[in-house]
């Protein structure tokens, strides 16, 4: 009896050593109530007695290399929190630059509307001087009493323009053969006239 006795006392005791360390296991597994860190705390605290202290350098170790893990994290976390902020910026300024893009195609293809345009004035205003050039000469070789019945019949503007372009001498044929009071209204007009 006794010594079944015994045997029943080192069952329970090795079941209850069993059980505490089951507790312990799932207590720091679960890290339930910090016990992980007081653990490490505890093992930092008496890793200094010789037969502890052997034990416990593995753990320490493991623990630092966790910590340092976890502040890398937390960097890495950080930097991809800016990342993302940049990434944001970046489209950001993207969309503008392409809204700009868009401003100035409309500005260069407008511009290029009114290049089309003052070429086409230009090309007009070519014709237009070609052919007042080629109506002086017509006018110079006619004789001025002719010239001064047809200019009598014209818009002031265009006889002007004629004039400007005539050879001087013929001009002051022409206009000595008008009646004086149209000769001076079409002198004061040419004085006035910017070419």
């Amino acid at each position: 009896m006794a010594k079944s006795m015994i045997k029943n006392l080192i069952l329970i005791a090795v079941i209850l050593i069993i059980a505490i360390i089951l507790g312990f296991a799932v207590f720091f597994y679960f890290n339930i109530l910090n016990f992980k860190d007081l653990v490490i705390n505890n093992l930092e605290s008496i890793s200094h007695l010789p037969m502890i202290g052997k034990m416990a350098q593995p753990v320490l170790k493991t623990q630092t290399k966790l910590s340092e893990l976890e502040q890398q994290q937390l960097l890495i976390d950080s930097q991809m929190k800016q990342l993302e902020k940049e990434k944001g910026s970046i489209i950001k300024k993207t969309q503008e630059l392409e809204q700009r893009e868009r401003e100035i195609d409309k500005l260069e293809q407008a511009l290029k509307e009114k290049e089309k345009n003052i070429k086409e004035m230009e090309e007009k205003l070519s014709i237009k001087l070609k052919n007042l050039e080629e109506l002086a000469k017509f006018y110079e070789n006619m004789e001025p009493k002719n010239a001064v019945k047809i200019f009598d019949e014209l818009d002031d503007q265009l006889v002007i323009q004629i004039l400007l372009r005539m050879n001087q001498e013929v001009v002051s044929d022409i206009l000595s053969a008008m009646p004086p009071e149209r000769a001076a209204q079409l002198t004061k007009k040419m004085s006035d006239f910017n070419l």
